[in-house]
């Protein structure tokens, strides 16, 4: 019933159709089945969409205004040098690595979509928001290719590296598995082309053609034979393209054929012949590239099964005789053709149970099986375990379903992409976690082992921050579309204890202290879990009402991102039903948004809240409403009583979705982001102590065009937002924003946390990033003398620190410098760190200890400054000591 109900979807042309669309279906839907059984139906996908879109298109944009922005911004872009404006330098913390599963550690680095090897045994991992990475070691280490910087959008898709140079590579970008009309994460923004092994890259093209935009690019092929000058194939969602002369300044991009394509090979046979597939109706095609003619092999609308629908292909060495092809319609089923090229005949193999689906179509492989010739083995998974088919070739059925064994590491489920190396002993897998390298023991049998030492490609929704002065350890939160919920513990700011706490979909998460905190989860359906001294217990004990089913109750629905606020022990979770409560163990309805009588611009349906933000028990609420969602609005809860939501009135405009609301660590101040018109963000800072007549005024000031804002963060004196272009923030009383981004990635900025003088960046596609905050490099310069820092105390300047002629300055305990900061000792003052610390306050490191006097006079305190260090003193993360 799931998969039937599931196909009546068709995508629509436009976002505000999409939105209508799939809102009414859905809610039909759980009319039908309830909240609690929408698994299977496509709900989640909805639901990610949604989360995904609705900021950067409602209430009045479309999927080509967000793609034209784009591409403007990629065809303009310019790599960033050096940022005058500041002096931050962000550090990768992680997820960095996959250890074994036997560890407690972190086990999920993000989603790997692509794996290639060349001529020199160099691999490549291609990333659908982190970009492209290499290894020159069997993957055992791996380094960012420059993409993350190169490029406006990290995202890639594929690569190929050219065989005439090898230092010349070209990649597709963006997230090569969606597919025409149905967006999900970074769209294409063209084909790149680097001569110097990712240090520049230049575009070739492919990122609009022929009037319109390619929303998507799966693989890029170098078609082999060619002795001068390079061939390539490029597949897309606006047709099969190619590339001559691509390694010259003379290259030429011509469309083959129409249609959506995913999937390119060249037979191995006949070098002119390529074969190329793809989606919905595109089917499978033999191209002669000598001729230029085209050969439909099998046509889409042929086959029985409806709904969206894939083809991909693989040719052997060992069998280049045969074309192999799989065929996934989504949640319906996944088979298996063969075609024999000399005789032009195909076998359908019959369904192929447990292969991946319908956007992860190209993890599958094939090789032959050992000691038995005329047989070959199909390896496919879509989650855990792995399944292998027998291909006899002899007959026209698929001969067994058998289980694979997996030994030592258990991959990260969902591959998105299988790869057999020539020798058929080592299969390699892209993960929703990954890069995994197993090694055949026999047909069914694999020795996996965890290869992501350097992938940092996690897709962060939030994150938390802690910092406990009594020990001076720092405890962060991450929660991250497929790899669950980490915790990161530091006591250097170099040194990160990363280990995994929640799997499944991880979202937000809420710290109390280093033992307690809270993390949000979609596992399938929305839920919070609170983690106390590592007992997790699931906070959805009991039910609220359900306005779409009068008389019934279900736990509360949350939204895909699972947003709450707390306050004490309280937790107030937010989604379609409006504000719950939980307490006492126990969840409770705390608002009543459902009601249109109450509240007409809301009601059961289209209708819900979006974010949530407190200070103490000030309550701010961002809602949605109306058939269309199109109503946006802010709410003021100041008692302790459900039905005291109050509108802040004086909106500028209430057709304008608000993507993040933060409060002032005041009362009746809170921040309001939203999208004014077609290029700009607003950013409002509302005073609402009379929520009747709330003054809203605007801040964005010099904020560049095209941004989406996706989060707040509120300091003691400044104001942090988080966006789709990097890091900015606002001094109190200026009107001038900062941007604060400089060497992070070219990806969206998901969430930003503060704490003891560290920014830490949640980024969507590269990981958790820290930089020193703007407090570690504003001290001013410090003349001190006599004990600067006692025994067992500790003392943190950001600014210089001076130590004038004939004084004297000893550090007992731990004395902490600011980033870029240093020690001045001027002739005959003296430094004495008697069994103390010197060392940073920041993660970036100070500069160290100047001493000043004559090297040309005598080495003696009359003409020199001395630095005395005993009793284990220790100097530590300077960029130079004395």
């Amino acid at each position: 019933v799931f998969s039937t109900l599931s196909l009546t979807i068709q995508a629509q042309t436009n976002f505000s159709n999409d939105l209508v669309y799939y809102g009414n279906y859905y809610d039909s839907l759980i009319n039908v089945l309830g909240i609690d059984s929408m698994h299977g139906t496509g709900y989640i996908q909805y639901q990610r969409w949604f989360d995904y879109w609705t900021p950067k298109l409602m209430p009045d944009l479309d999927y080509a205004d967000y793609q034209n922005n784009l591409l403007n911004y990629a065809r303009n872009y310019t790599p960033a040098g050096t940022n005058t404006q500041n002096k931050t330098n962000w550090h990768l913390i992680g997820p960095n690595d996959i250890p074994p599963p036997t560890s407690t550690n972190a086990e999920g680095v993000g989603q790997i979509h692509y794996i290639y090897i060349d001529q020199r045994n160099h691999m490549y991992a291609c990333s659908p928001v982190g970009g492209l990475f290499r290894s020159t070691d069997e993957g055992r280490t791996w380094q960012n290719a420059g993409t993350d910087k190169g490029l406006a959008r990290s995202g890639v898709s594929s690569v190929v590296v050219d065989s005439h140079d090898p230092k010349i590579w070209y990649i597709t970008t963006g997230n090569g598995e969606s597919y025409l009309n149905s967006l999900i994460w970074q769209q294409a923004i063209g084909l790149y082309r680097t001569t110097d092994e990712g240090a520049t890259w230049e575009l070739l093209g492919l990122d609009a053609e022929n009037d319109s935009f390619i929303q998507s690019m799966r693989k890029v092929i170098e078609v082999t034979g060619n002795e001068e000058n390079t061939h390539l194939i490029v597949t897309t969602t606006n047709g099969l393209y190619e590339v001559t002369d691509a390694n010259t300044n003379n290259w030429t991009i011509t469309r083959l054929i129409d249609g959506e394509f995913y999937d390119v090979i060249q037979d191995l046979q006949t070098p002119n012949i390529i074969y190329a597939s793809g989606s919905q109706g595109t089917g499978v095609f033999q191209y002669d590239l000598n001729s230029e003619t085209k050969t439909t092999l099998i046509a889409m609308d042929t086959l029985p099964a409806p709904g969206k629908r894939r083809f991909s292909l693989k040719i052997i060495p060992d069998e280049p005789g045969y074309l192999y092809a799989v065929f996934s319609a989504r949640d319906i089923c996944n088979h298996l053709y063969r075609y024999k090229i000399n005789i032009k005949t195909w076998v359908d193999k019959g369904e192929i149970y447990g292969a991946s689906g319908y956007e992860r179509t190209l993890g599958w492989s094939i090789r032959p099986q050992k000691n038995n010739e005329g047989r070959v083995c199909i390896y496919g998974r879509d989650a855990n375990p792995m399944f292998l088919f027998y291909d006899d070739l002899g007959n026209d059925t698929v001969d067994h379903i058998v289980i694979v064994k997996n030994q030592i590491d258990k991959p990260h489920v969902d591959f998105h992409y299988l790869l057999i190396e020539e020798n058929n002993d080592v299969i390699w897998a892209g993960t929703d976690g990954g890069v995994f390298r197993g090694e055949f023991v026999n047909d069914s049998t694999i020795e996996w082992k965890a290869r992501s030492n350097g992938l940092a490609v996690n897709t962060i929704e939030h994150i938390g921050a802690y910092y406990n002065v009594n020990t001076g350890s720092t405890q962060l939160t991450s929660g991250q579309f497929d790899c669950g919920s980490n915790t990161y513990l530091s006591d250097n700011d170099i040194d990160w204890d990363i280990r995994t706490k929640l799997g499944g979909d991880g979202m937000m998460n809420d710290i109390v202290n280093m033992d307690k905190y809270y993390l949000s989860v979609n596992e399938p359906e929305p839920i919070i879990k609170l983690y106390d001294n590592n007992s997790a217990t699931t906070l959805n004990n009991s039910n609220v009402p359900d306005c779409t089913n009068p008389g019934t109750i279900l736990w509360p629905v949350l939204i895909w991102h699972v947003r709450f606020a707390r306050n004490g022990t309280a937790i107030y979770g937010v989604g379609t039903q409006g504000v719950s409560k939980y307490t006492d163990g126990a969840w409770q309805q705390w608002s009543e948004f459902t009601d249109a009588d109450l509240y007409p611009e809301m009601g059961c349906g289209h209708s819900g809240v979006y974010n949530i933000t407190m200070y103490g028990n000030i309550k701010y609420v961002s809602t949605f409403g109306s058939s269309s969602y199109f109503y946006q609005r802010v709410y003021k809860q100041s008692s302790n009583n459900m039905s005291d939501w109050v509108l802040l009135a004086n909106q500028p405009d209430t057709h304008k979705w608000i993507n993040d609301i933060e409060t002032d660590q005041h009362y009746n101040v809170v921040y309001v982001g939203m999208r004014k018109d077609i290029s700009t963000n607003a950013v409002y800072k509302v005073n609402a102590a009379n929520p009747a007549d709330s003054d809203w005024q605007g801040i964005d000031y010099n904020l560049p065009d095209h941004i989406v804002i996706n989060c707040f963060e509120r300091e003691s004196n400044r104001l942090w937002i988080g966006t789709d272009r990097g890091v900015f923030y606002l001094n109190d009383g200026e009107d001038h924003w900062i941007d604060y981004t400089q060497n992070l990635p070219n990806v969206e900025v998901k969430d930003i946390k503060i704490v003891n003088n560290r920014v830490y960046a949640g980024t969507y596609g590269r990981g958790l990033w820290q930089a020193s905050a703007p407090g570690c490099y504003s001290g001013e310069e410090v003349t001190l003398s006599g004990t600067i820092v006692g025994p067992g105390e500790e003392q943190s300047y950001y600014g210089d620190i001076r130590i004038q002629s004939g004084t004297t300055a000893i550090v007992y305990g731990t004395l902490k410098m600011g980033a870029g900061t240093r020690i001045i000792v001027e002739r005959t003052a003296k430094l004495i760190v008697d069994g103390g610390t010197v060392t940073n306050a920041c993660p970036d490191m100070w500069q160290g200890i100047e001493v000043w006097g004559n090297s040309n006079a005598v080495q003696d305190t009359l003409h020199q400054g001395y630095v005395i260090l005993k009793n284990g003193a220790t100097l530590q993360y300077a960029e130079r000591a004395v």
